[in-house]
């Protein structure tokens, strides 16, 4: 039921969450096709070179990370939760040798991680063919150059997604699951076929019901669980197709229920819709659209009526140590690496409009809701 009043995405604890590494994650609040917009686009913040300029003449990528500085650091920490430039259509804002860390501080940046779980990914189109919103191009007004003017970056399904489950990001080639690489891992592409295999075992108990009794089901089905897969799928990869499926083909229907083998064997990825309305924080109580302010750029709209007290967007914080990640400075190049002539500030970085921060304090906090 996509009903209009409807929340369509949650944030909640994460299924990948653990104690030492706690994490927030999304979750679908209605059944979503495949190929549909997930949540509200988000806005694009270029970072210019952010690594060349907290970096010296002397310093090198293989520095201990003790002698590092913290402003350095501080990068380090950031990168970890920046987009490469073609996620939002910045491709071709710097020269081919410079760098471009984008800062997009919505539903992509908290998508859990999972290569074999990606059911989202970037809708590049929607970067491109953005909608104007209280744009005014080649007027000077007193808020030109204070919002970036990259927005509409708008995450898609990659599948469907039904209510309750975890949004996970397709984080593209480069991140696939190193697990994937090794023979004794099952790979998205196992758990495909194994979905093809189930069906296909459904489908014979289907049609040979009446010829086969309880002893018989069971005999063919182990056949098939250990030895066909030990045969097809290798000893190792055989055993942990085994382990995940249930012990009795009538338990078959339950693979297929539960939205797959993958789903089946990780059942914590979807949650019930009564725990995401109690632990959870609906995250599309907003809308965006052109400021009612003149010369304002976007803002924040209610999508449905709030009451006083009512939370109107859930907003993690991503803690940055140093706000000197954010300056910038006249840049030099040896051939080995980019980095600044002198300690002299000339700027600093337009991301430095999206955080949070106190004039006695170095520390920033940049919202990621």
């Amino acid at each position: 039921d996509k009903a209009e009043n409807a929340c369509r995405l949650y944030m909640a604890k994460s299924s990948t969450s653990t104690a030492d590494w706690p994490l927030w994650g999304i979750y679908a609040g209605v059944d979503f096709d495949e190929a549909e917009q997930l949540g509200e686009p988000d806005v694009a913040i270029q970072m210019h070179n952010v690594m060349a300029h907290a970096m010296e003449q002397d310093d090198t990528e293989e520095d201990e990370y003790e002698i590092r500085s913290l402003e350095r650091r501080s990068v380090e920490i950031m990168e970890q939760f920046t987009w490469v430039a073609d996620s939002s259509g910045a491709k071709y804002e710097l020269e081919p040798d410079e760098k471009i860390n984008t800062a997009i501080p919505g539903t992509a940046l908290l998508a859990a991680y999972g290569p074999k779980m990606a059911n989202a990914a970037f809708n590049h189109t929607s970067s491109y063919f953005r909608p104007v919103l209280n744009e005014k191009p080649g007027q000077a007004h007193a808020g030109r150059g204070a919002y970036s003017h990259f927005y509409n970056v708008a995450m898609r399904t990659t599948t469907m997604i039904p209510a309750g489950f975890e949004i996970f990001m397709d984080y593209g080639e480069n991140f696939k699951d190193e697990d994937e690489q090794e023979d004794a891992k099952l790979t998205s592409d196992d758990y495909k076929k194994v979905d093809q295999l189930v069906e296909s075992m459904i489908e014979f108990m289907n049609n040979h019901k009446e010829e086969l009794d309880e002893a018989a089901k069971k005999e063919i089905y182990n056949f098939i669980l250990h030895d066909v897969m030990s045969a097809a799928a290798g000893s190792k990869k055989g055993k942990l197709i085994s382990n995940i499926l249930p012990d009795h083909p009538d338990e078959l229907a339950k693979v297929k229920e539960a939205g797959g083998s993958l789903i089946y064997a990780s059942p914590q990825v979807k949650k019930e819709m009564e725990w995401l309305q109690t632990e959870g924080f609906c995250m599309d109580n907003l809308v965006v659209g052109g400021s009612t302010i003149p010369n304002a750029g976007r803002g924040a709209f209610a999508r449905r009526s709030l009451k006083k007290g009512e939370t109107m967007a859930p907003v993690p914080l991503l803690h940055i140590p140093d706000k000197a990640m954010v300056d910038m400075h006249e840049l030099d190049d040896d051939g080995n690496h980019a980095f600044r002539k002198s300690q002299n500030v000339t700027h600093q970085q337009l991301f430095l409009n999206y955080c949070l921060g106190h004039p006695e304090s170095s520390m920033l906090f940049f919202p990621v809701g």
